[in-house]
C-alpha cells in the first residue's frame, strides 16, 4: 500500500521526504502529501475531474440499463396478458360459432360453458336433442285451457272419442258430427 502511495505522489509532482515519517504515519501524512500534490500540479486536478466524471457517467449508465431493464420486464408482462386476452377471445368466439352452427336457443346456450373447443362441442352435442325439442312448435294454449285446433282434427277426434268413451253426451254428439265432417270432406 505504501508504495501505490509513493508512486501517486511521484506521479502527481510531489516529493517524500523521510521514508520512514510515511510509513509511520502512512494515512494522515500520505492524505496530505496528496492534497498538497494535488494542488501543486493541475495534471493531477484535472486527472481526478475525468474519473468523477467517469464515475459519474458509469453510474447513470447503470441506472439507465435498469430502466431499460424494468421497462423490458414491464412490457413482457403486457405483453403475456395481451396474449391470455387473446387467446380468451379467441375461445369465447370459438364457443358462439360453436353455439351458432348448431343452432342453440338463448336458453340452452348459457349452459355450454367457457372451455376449450373439445369440451364445447361435447357440449353442445349433447345439447342439440333438446334444441330439436324448442324448435317443434308445441300445441296452442294452456293446460287449463287447451287449444281446438292443437294436433288438427284427428287429435280432436281422439280427445272427444275418449271423452265419449267415459260416458260424456256432449263430447259424443261432437264426436259424431266431426266425424260425418271429415267422412264429407274426403
Amino acid at each position: 500500500m505504501s508504495e501505490a502511495i509513493e508512486q501517486s505522489v511521484e506521479n502527481a509532482g510531489g516529493e517524500i521526504e523521510g521514508k520512514s515519517s510515511v510509513d509511520v504515519n502512512e494515512k494522515a501524512s500520505a492524505g496530505s502529501v496528496i492534497k498538497t500534490a494535488e494542488h501543486r500540479n493541475p495534471a493531477a486536478v484535472q486527472e481526478f475531474y475525468w474519473k468523477r466524471q467517469a464515475e459519474r457517467a458509469q453510474k447513470e449508465m447503470e441506472a439507465i440499463k435498469r430502466a431499460n431493464e424494468t421497462e423490458m420486464n414491464l412490457l413482457k408482462v403486457e405483453r403475456e396478458e395481451a396474449q391470455a386476452r387473446l387467446k380468451a377471445a379467441e375461445e369465447k368466439a370459438a364457443r358462439l360459432a360453436a353455439i351458432a352452427e348448431a343452432g342453440l336457443p338463448a336458453e340452452l346456450a348459457q349452459l355450454v360453458p367457457e372451455a376449450e373447443a373439445e369440451k364445447v362441442q361435447e357440449y353442445v352435442e349433447k345439447l342439440k336433442p333438446l334444441a330439436e325439442k324448442f324448435r317443434r312448435p308445441g300445441p296452442a294454449g294452456t293446460v287449463t285451457n287447451p287449444a281446438r285446433s292443437a294436433g288438427g282434427d284427428g287429435a280432436q277426434l281422439t280427445r272427444l272419442a275418449a271423452s265419449a268413451g267415459r260416458g260424456d253426451r256432449r263430447a259424443l254428439r261432437e264426436y259424431a258430427h266431426l266425424r260425418e265432417k271429415m267422412r264429407g270432406n274426403r
